[in-house]
């Protein structure tokens, strides 16, 4: 150990001895539990200890040396927790204040002074120059990497701007906006990137999206919206602002259901804002920043906001894909659909749903309405009768009418050829004949014979009678 001072003024009440530590004597103890004691002399006294300086604070005892002694040497002995610590012997001197030893005795009793004579006994255990070079200074580095505070004189963060930007290219403008002003060095993609290392922190994820976000210098906007997938239930909270370019004004912001997304009108056009500049959105809720930054980009030319610019595509990585989804028409969030002649119709199609029945209710059907009621026209007599249904709709009471004879002698066909199948496995039950008799191509070819030469002899018959 090693304490500083060594000479106290005699009868000098209230006098502070730090002792310089080589480690942390508190470790494992805690320091609630670290009781620290002094003995100068044969008087004891409570002690501090600070485990981030790692040095011991005694309040010394008065001493008042007989009247023949002009000064005094007392040892002193630290202890823990009632137990004596082994360290190097230590003592102090009590003389008259006249003493030379004692003309310096503030400078001498400080806590820079015990750090710079300890610092090699401790080997540089105790204290710490702060970044000012003070020994337990204050001074520290801030955000931006300068050493500020303490004595320095430098406030923290001094050097980042409006934006919260170290050395950033936001500035105040008159009005009182933080903008970033578009030049050689800054164009409105650079100051987007600048302002997204802000000091005053955001949410990464970009989960919130402004539209639209190029606006002309000077005109009067009907407003944006605010959309992306934390928007897709009402915020909870009471009051919701959009903060703009930080220390600008702040705009009320209502929830839109049907989009999903809050709405908010733009400011009056901005008298002091004549280059084109970048300027910050935040949202804010119940007086809380919440969300990713975004950037508002202010230009001198007119704004043309094509169907690529709107919500769901210069912010369709933000939109929830419902409030996006693309209708039959191409038209993110449409209303058109396809109806039961697949055309797409409504919406922005100009197509009326179902206008493409004729007035059997027949898609794309050739029925036509005239004096004598719904008929098909007289020019296309055989291409009618083609629509085997007499109504469009699905009922399955439908009419079937004009069948040709092929279909017809299709049916009958088809049903001979059932109702034999089911007669001969009929046949064979009744009969007990072997069941093996109706296993495969077997049955069917012995009926298809039978058939065939029944009606061979029915041909025959047939010739002879012509004979």
């Amino acid at each position: 150990m090693c304490a500083r001072p060594n000479f106290i003024p005699i009868g000098m009440e209230g006098a502070v001895l730090r002792l310089a530590t080589s480690g942390n004597i508190c470790r494992g103890i805690g320091r609630g539990n670290c009781d620290v004691k002094c003995k100068i002399g044969d008087t004891e006294t409570s002690g501090i200890f600070f485990p981030e300086f790692n040095y011991i604070e005694c309040q010394v005892p008065p001493f008042s040396p007989m009247a023949n002694m002009s000064a005094a040497t007392v040892a002193v002995v630290v202890s823990r927790n009632q137990h004596v610590l082994r360290h190097n012997p230590l003592f102090i001197t009590y003389v008259p204040d006249s003493s030379p030893l004692v003309s310096d005795f503030a400078g001498k009793s400080s806590v820079g002074t015990m750090c710079q004579d300890c610092q090699v006994i401790t080997d540089n255990a105790t204290c710490y120059r702060d970044c000012a070079g003070e020994w337990i200074g204050s001074a520290a580095l801030d955000a931006c990497g300068v050493c500020s505070g303490g004595t320095t004189g430098i406030a923290p963060n001094a050097d980042a701007d409006c934006q919260g930007v170290c050395f950033g290219p936001f500035k105040l403008l008159s009005n009182g906006w933080c903008a970033c002003v578009h030049n050689e060095t800054f164009s409105h993609q650079k100051c987007v990137e600048a302002g997204f290392n802000s000091l005053f922190k955001a949410q990464s994820e970009e989960t919130l999206c402004c539209n639209p976000s190029d606006l002309q210098i000077g005109a009067n906007h009907r407003g944006f919206k605010i959309v992306g997938s934390d928007l897709k239930t009402p915020p909870k909270a009471s009051t919701i602002f959009l903060n703009i370019a930080r220390t600008g004004p702040k705009i009320t912001a209502t929830y839109d259901a049907d989009s999903r997304a809050l709405v908010a009108p733009l400011p009056a056009p901005l008298e002091d804002l004549r280059e084109p500049a970048t300027v910050s959105l935040r949202l804010n809720a119940d007086a809380v920043e919440i969300g990713n930054w975004m950037f508002l980009k202010f230009q001198k030319e007119a704004v043309e906001v094509g169907s690529e610019e709107g919500p769901c595509g210069a912010c369709a990585q933000s939109v929830p894909r419902e409030v996006c989804k693309l209708d039959c028409a191409g038209v993110e969030g449409g209303e058109a659909w396809m109806d039961e002649c697949g055309v797409c119709s409504e919406g922005t199609t100009g197509h009326a749903a179902g206008s493409d029945k004729d007035c059997l209710g027949i898609c794309f059907g050739p029925y036509r309405v005239t004096d004598a009621g719904c008929i098909c026209p007289p020019n296309s007599p055989d291409f009618c009768k083609y629509y085997l249904r007499e109504t469009g709709d699905t009922s399955f009471a439908s009419t079937f009418k004009e069948l040709e004879f092929y279909y017809i002698l299709l049916v009958t066909l088809s049903s001979i050829l059932l109702g034999g199948m089911i007669a001969s496995v009929m046949w064979v039950k009744l009969t007990g004949r072997d069941s093996r008799q109706l296993s495969g191509l077997a049955c069917i070819g012995r009926w298809i014979e039978w058939s065939r030469s029944r009606w061979s002899v029915r041909y025959a018959q047939l010739q002879g009678e012509n004979q």
